[in-house]
């Protein structure tokens, strides 16, 4: 067999092997944005968190993030506990768990979670961010920072371009075998 066809077949075998490799693609990744916060509430009372949010791409109907997962730790009068969960949409004070992508980032449903032992709400009415249950009278601050890495192409792309290249090898060859016919 000559080498330009054993080159192509090798080369074929590559482009159909990565054709099969599962990398994520924008389509399909999640966006991590980093929170958090700190409340003096009623009788001054003290609540803050930080953490982690995970979403879904941006809906650009409505500007918003639909926040999937939750990761990071809450503090209330001293005491610090792990965020568990993310509480489903309308489980808790109707929260809709939408992180918009501009200020002021969340609704009067906000988002909700799961930490020692108690439900949480964090939203925003009148002007304010409030959590439940605290039922913050003043806040210090509410930040989010989108940390989303940068995406990895897509397969299709990395397949389509080692082929390219491959073309680019076999016709190299091609034209080195009529030159030395010639």
């Amino acid at each position: 067999m000559k080498l330009t066809k054993k080159l192509a077949i090798a080369s074929a075998g590559v482009v159909v092997g990565l054709a099969g490799v599962s990398l994520p693609s924008s389509a399909q990744a999640a966006q991590l944005f980093n929170f958090n916060y700190s409340f003096t509430g009623i009788g001054g009372s003290t609540a803050s968190a930080s953490g982690t949010l995970t979403t879904t791409d941006l809906n650009a109907g409505n500007n918003s993030y639909t926040i999937t997962g939750i990761t990071g730790t809450r503090t209330s009068n001293g005491v610090t506990n792990n965020i568990l969960s993310l509480l489903a949409p309308g489980t808790f004070g109707n929260n809709d768990n939408l992180l918009f992508a501009n200020a002021p980032f969340l609704d009067p449903q906000g988002f909700a979670f799961t930490a020692g032992g108690a439900n949480i709400r964090v939203f925003r009415v009148g002007g304010l961010y409030r959590e439940l249950p605290t039922f913050t009278t003043s806040v210090s601050n509410f930040n989010v920072t989108n940390v989303t890495p940068q995406l990895v192409p897509e397969p299709a792309t990395i397949a389509a371009t080692i082929a390219a290249g491959a073309g680019l090898i076999t016709a190299r060859l091609k034209q080195r075998q009529k030159r030395k016919v010639a």
